[in-house]
């Protein structure tokens, strides 16, 4: 039996290439596409390349909207 994995978590951030940057160089996971469109930037992480993350396809970082 197969332990369950994760699909994808979606991270709420205040600067989106800070976090790219981080997650790649503490983790080891590859980036999959980074996009910005006036200040609304959005990033997307491969997880499955990183043995910190085995179970996660995907990781997200969107902006954080709050105060």
């Amino acid at each position: 039996m197969n332990p369950p994995s994760l699909g994808y978590v979606i991270l709420y951030v205040h600067d989106v290439p800070a976090s790219l940057a981080f997650y790649e160089k503490a983790f080891g996971l590859a980036r999959r596409l980074f996009h910005d469109d006036h200040r609304k930037a959005y990033g997307e992480l491969e997880a499955t390349s990183s043995k910190s993350v085995p179970r996660c396809r995907k990781c997200w970082l969107a902006p954080f909207r709050g105060d």
